[in-house]
Parts: structure tokens; C-alpha cells; sequence
């Protein structure tokens, strides 16, 4: 979705003493990403940050260490996975620093990538009062832009969330829409990642797991160290009793990147409850962060009620029935 300039390919227009944020300035570019290498001991430290060019703004900053003498490229391979992970995930730095800049403009000015990161902050709250303007906006990217493979993939979620009673839709036979909005995005881009785990998700809510699973490690294989595609090809599997390596996957995401989405921890919860560990179950549910979803209550009810926690599963439920009473 976006243009990178190497500035190594580029220093020679600049003066000797320009520096990476004046070369960005000078080239258009709205962001620059740059660090420096030291010693310090016996490590090697690598200090990155991803700043906003115009206003000189740091949106990201971060610092890895390699031991000294450690000049393996598998090594620096690692360092390089984990600044990618954290800046340019779909809930990186990067496509946060894109949405912030968004915010303020009308729906009908937006770009097909500004529409589908301010769907991703639905995706992130699931909350009823987003939906309508999110589906409105995936609507408005895609006429912009038919071909756009993450679009139509987007919008096939917006289908599920309220074919799940994850969102109130008004859409009629909203299974039938994600499933055309999927072969959409997948006619675009056969490899798209998250066009496969919403494929994923669609044939676990139609009660076929065997396909559920081989969707959700097709979206690993083509996620291509995507945090946010492995994790939730993680919570996928989880939820299909595929509990060790739903687990493995979702914990190596949110090391790489701690801002994903909290229905990501859901599959944590139901990997403890497969498991039997209702008391980790418990501790993992603290950390689900969608009050105005009513599948974050339930869950945490589950996991309350089985940890022999009766009043407060009560409570729980009692949330969930206030968001769907139905």
C-alpha cells in the first residue's frame, strides 16, 4: 500500500552532511524510518524509530540488542522480522501514524488504504456505533478501487461480525455476501493471507473444521511474518482444537506485535479452556480490551464460571445479555 524510498539508493543527490529525516523531506516522503548501531559492551544495540516528517514527530521507537560478535545474518534476519513486525504490521506504528492522518477527512476523500485502516479500527473495538460507517466506508474503497484484494477481504469480515452477532448489520443473508466478498479478494490476490483466514472463519461458522484448519495454515504459510495474519490463523486454530499450535502462533505475534486487536486473546482463552487450565483461562480473559462486544463477556463468564467464580460469571453474563438480548 505504500511507496519506499531507500535513501542508500538515493544519498548521492544530497549533500554530505544531510541527514535521513532532510533526505526524506527533500524525496515527499510522509514518514522516515532510521536508527543507528552502537556497541555497548558486549552487545550490539540497535536503536530504530519511525518518525512523521513534516512535524519531526516520533510515532515509534524501539531497541534491540545482538551479542557482540553474533554477525550471523540469522541473527540480524531476527532483529529485521521484529522492526518489520512492529512498524509495518496492519496494526503497526505505520498503519496507526496512516489512520490518525485519516481521521479528519471526509469518507468520499478517502483512499482505498485509508478506508480499510479505519475499518481496522472497528476491528479493533467491534463496537455496534462503528459498524454502519465502516461497512459504508469498505463500500466507498472498493468502488474506488475493485481490484483491491484487502478490501474486499475487510469487508467479508464486516459480513461475518454480523452474521456472528459480533455486529448488528442490516445486510440480509450477510454468510452468503462474505462468502462472494472472499472469492472477490481472492480472484485479486490468490495468496492473500487474510483473505484465506476469513475463509477460515466462514467454514468454521458453518460447522467445517477439516477446512477451517487447512484455511487458517494456508493464511500462515502467505502471511508472510505478518504478526496480525499468524496471530489470528492462531486463534483460528485454537478455536478448531488445534490448541498447542494456536497457542505457539498467537504468543509469537503478540511478541512481535503487542497492538494487536484484543480478539486475538480470545483464542488464548479457549487454547487454556481446551487445555483444562481454568484459572490461566481467567488470568488470560483480564486481558481481553472489547467491552462493547458481548463475546467478551460471555468468554469471560465461561472462564469465571469455571474457575468457581459464580457471582462474578453472573455479572458477566448479564453484560453480554444487556449488548444482545437477543
Amino acid at each position: 500500500w505504500f511507496e519506499v524510498i531507500d535513501l542508500a539508493a538515493v544519498r548521492g543527490r544530497f549533500a554530505g552532511g544531510s541527514g535521513p529525516l532532510e533526505m526524506a523531506a527533500e524525496s515527499s516522503a510522509d514518514f522516515c524510518l532510521s536508527g543507528t548501531v552502537r556497541r555497548q559492551g558486549g552487545l550490539l544495540r540497535t536503536s530504530v524509530q519511525l518518525v512523521e516528517t513534516s512535524r519531526g514527530k516520533v510515532l515509534w521507537a524501539g531497541e534491540f540488542d545482538l551479542r557482540a560478535g553474533d554477525e550471523r545474518v540469522s541473527a540480524f534476519d531476527g532483529v529485521t522480522r521484529r522492526i518489520g513486525a512492529a512498524v509495518g504490521d496492519i496494526f503497526g506504528a505505520l498503519a496507526g501514524a496512516v489512520w490518525q492522518r485519516a481521521r479528519g477527512k471526509p469518507p468520499e476523500n478517502l483512499s482505498a488504504c485509508e478506508a480499510v485502516l479505519c475499518n481496522l479500527r472497528y476491528q479493533s473495538q467491534l463496537a455496534d456505533g462503528q459498524y454502519a460507517s465502516a461497512m459504508e466506508t469498505a463500500k466507498r474503497a472498493l468502488a474506488a478501487d475493485p481490484e483491491f484484494a484487502w478490501g474486499w477481504a475487510a469487508m467479508a469480515t464486516l459480513h461475518l461480525d454480523n452474521y456472528a452477532h459480533v455486529a448488528r448489520g442490516s445486510e440480509r443473508k450477510p454468510a452468503e455476501a462474505a462468502m462472494e466478498c472472499i472469492g472477490r479478494a481472492l480472484k485479486a490476490d490468490p495468496e492473500n493471507a487474510f483473505a484465506h483466514w476469513t475463509f477460515g472463519l466462514y467454514q468454521l461458522m458453518n460447522g467445517r473444521i477439516d477446512e477451517a484448519i487447512e484455511a487458517a495454515e494456508r493464511t500462515v504459510n502467505h502471511a508472510r511474518g505478518s504478526p496480525f495474519e499468524a496471530g489470528a490463523a492462531g486463534a483460528l486454530l485454537s478455536v478448531t482444537g488445534n490448541h498447542t499450535r494456536g497457542r505457539q502462533l498467537i504468543d509469537e505475534a503478540l511478541e512481535l506485535n503487542p497492538r494487536l486487536p484484543g480478539w486475538i486473546h480470545w483464542g488464548r482463552a479457549i487454547s487454556d479452556f481446551g487445555r483444562g487450565d481454568f484459572r490461566t483461562a481467567l488470568a488470560t480473559s483480564e486481558r481481553f480490551s472489547l467491552p462493547d462486544c458481548f463475546w467478551d463477556h460471555l468468554l469471560r463468564a465461561a472462564a469465571l464460571g469455571h474457575a468457581g467464580e459464580t457471582e462474578q460469571a453472573r455479572g458477566a453474563v448479564q453484560q453480554a445479555r444487556r449488548l444482545r438480548p437477543e
